[in-house]
């Protein structure tokens, strides 16, 4: 058939890599948020008893996602990798069309692009049938046509399915140990607290105090509680506290719930500290009410070489440069590899 061409079959897995590895991207730097809207898909479905895995659901379609764009890009696996993502394909379409025929149905965004890319259950259902055509398309020619460029050693497929593997889940857990390397919530790094009209500040008494609390031209450190300590958080957190008593900087703690605290405590709804800061418990760092740092509170962060706060924001500073340094070191390899070592 003369729509079933190799350069036609080669542009279209390219196409459905790009999607993929897009989506498992955006997805698994936030998998934290994909975790939330996991948690609603279970609750829908009434499948509320597996609500307590959302966070492994998470991770596990992330990867999966990434790791399956890869191999399609470099030829791993592919008629194995194209089977899978029709499947996969097979269950979203089913599912966005239960949403998208469903007017009762309170999930408005499916979350396929985590939230880069906001779309209407409808958009979504449509945008899934295109994918899924093109899928199809891919597992008729993937069999009828013979390439000669694929991969034929074994060895090699299982070396690069394990290393593409390996990178995939590396980056959602990463985000879920530290935080996510980019927010695309509106409060990354640089963000003005103070001009957000959706973000605001309460003190016990029930008055707003978001201006008179943020507008500082002093480093402020702002404790994001959630959920109740885990005695790792409370060692971390009396560290950043006694820091503070000894700099005389301030630090506050910012609720979603009622409790006693030695730190002066002020309310926020709890979407709000979600979107602030991706963890359970963190730790913000304020000056004129710009967010210049974000940390979670299950590490140590005040150690005794961080005597001043500017060294504390050039270490982050740093851990996010390393990063995106193996990063493209990770992306290198496999390019080089493909392109110089094996040309088969």
């Amino acid at each position: 058939m003369i729509f079933l061409n190799k350069k036609i079959n080669d542009f279209v897995m390219f196409v459905l890599a790009c999607i993929f590895i897009f989506s498992g991207v955006v997805k698994g730097i936030d998998p934290l948020g994909t975790s939330l809207k996991i948690y609603e898909y279970l609750n829908l479905f009434h499948l509320d008893m597996l609500n307590v895995y959302s966070e492994v659901f998470s991770v596990v379609l992330c990867a999966t996602e990434m790791f399956l764009g890869l191999f399609l890009v470099f030829r791993v696996f592919r008629k194995t990798s194209i089977i899978i993502l029709l499947i996969i394909m097979f269950v979203f379409t089913l599912i966005t069309a239960i949403l998208a025929f469903d007017p009762y149905s309170y999930i408005s965004d499916c979350g396929c692009f985590g939230e880069v890319v906001n779309l209407t259950n409808t958009e979504t259902f449509l945008k899934n049938i295109i994918i899924l055509l093109l899928v199809i398309y891919c597992c008729i020619s993937e069999y009828t046509i013979h390439d000669i460029h694929r991969i034929r050693d074994k060895k090699s497929n299982l070396c690069f399915a394990i290393y593409f593997m390996f990178g995939a889940f590396a980056l959602p857990v990463y985000s879920l140990i530290y935080l996510p390397p980019k927010d695309f919530l509106g409060y990354n790094i640089g963000t003005n607290l103070i001009e957000k009209k959706e973000f605001n500040i309460a003190e016990i008494g029930g008055a707003f105090v978001k201006d008179s609390l943020l507008n500082s031209d002093k480093y402020k450190f702002v404790v994001i509680n959630r959920k109740p300590f885990t005695v790792k958080e409370k060692q971390n957190l009396t560290n950043v506290n006694n820091y503070c008593d000894k700099y005389k900087i301030e630090c506050l703690i910012l609720k979603s719930y009622s409790c006693e605290d030695t730190l002066s405590t002020y309310f926020v709804d709890d979407i709000t500290l979600k979107s602030l800061i991706r963890d359970r418990n963190g730790l913000i760092l304020i000056k004129n009410g710009i967010i210049k740092g974000k940390w979670n509170l299950r590490h140590k962060i005040i150690n005794k070489k961080q005597n001043n706060i500017i060294k504390l924001i050039k270490m982050q500073n740093a851990r996010f440069s390393l990063y995106l340094i193996v990063i493209l070191i990770y992306i290198s390899f496999p390019i080089v590899y493909f392109a110089f070592i094996n040309k088969t």
